[in-house]
């Protein structure tokens, strides 16, 4: 499960991926006081692991580069806690081989203490329009790449996060390399909450099984529609000036 004590670095760092504005605290603010305890709420009662809180991270990151507009920081907070919801569910799909449907995430995230309720039919819209700008590209084998980790390093400088939290992030997915073994690294994907029994080696090459094997999920395909019919379906004020763009890399 993702470690509490990285919750707020990991809303704060989700928030600018999209943004990308660091000029002002004060949307950031006004956005944590409205969204952000609802999301730490449901990573929680969702136990998503670390590394799927990294995932999402690295889709909320490749949403941001493939969009050609930008969301409005004060306007758009609404739309911003949606796609952070979102990237949960995406990360879920692509690293958990038993997954949560989407009305489960629904149930999830309606369980919190929240005065606003995750419509089922906007979450498969969400979903469809995320997939959509990131040209339905789930793999997560590059997420080693350079250009991210240094993406991320600005982000953190930028917001005065520690360094040290996204190193040990990075650890978590990328390993150290040791001069003084004998035997070739590979990516190794594991997570805290595994016991050594259970702890297997993951590269890119091999299926990802779920660490936690005692959580029941069900899954449901995936519902691609519109963007046309997503744009007119959604009835929320942060919505209604919104415009969808998309260029696939």
């Amino acid at each position: 499960m993702f470690e509490d004590q990285y919750l707020d670095i990991f809303m704060k760092i989700s928030y600018h991926i999209l943004t990308r504005d660091n000029s002002s605290k004060k949307p950031y603010k006004q956005f944590c006081l409205q969204y952000c305890n609802q999301l730490k709420r449901i990573i929680r009662s969702s136990q998503l692991s670390t590394i799927n809180s990294i995932i999402s991270w690295y889709y909320l990151y490749k949403y941001a580069s493939n969009t050609v507009c930008s969301i409005d920081s004060e306007e758009g907070m609404s739309m911003i806690s949606h796609l952070i919801f979102t990237s949960f569910i995406l990360a879920n799909k692509s690293f958990d081989d038993q997954c949560y449907s989407c009305k489960t995430w629904s149930n999830i995230a309606n369980s919190s203490d929240t005065n606003y309720t995750y419509d089922l039919k906007v979450i498969k819209q969400l979903e469809s329009h995320f997939l959509s700008v990131v040209d339905y590209k789930l793999s997560f084998t590059a997420i080693d790449n350079d250009d991210f980790w240094t993406f991320l390093q600005v982000m953190f400088n930028d917001t005065n996060s520690s360094s040290h939290v996204l190193h040990h992030l990075k650890s978590k997915i990328i390993p150290t390399t040791d001069a003084s073994l004998s035997i070739p690294v590979t990516p190794i994907l594991y997570d805290n909450f595994t016991s050594p029994a259970t702890v297997s080696l993951k590269s890119p090459m091999t299926p990802l099984t779920p660490f936690s094997l005692d959580r029941k999920r069900t899954y449901s395909n995936m519902d691609y529609g519109s963007m046309e019919k997503l744009c007119n379906s959604i009835n929320l004020d942060e919505f209604t000036n919104f415009e969808f763009g998309f260029t696939a890399q």
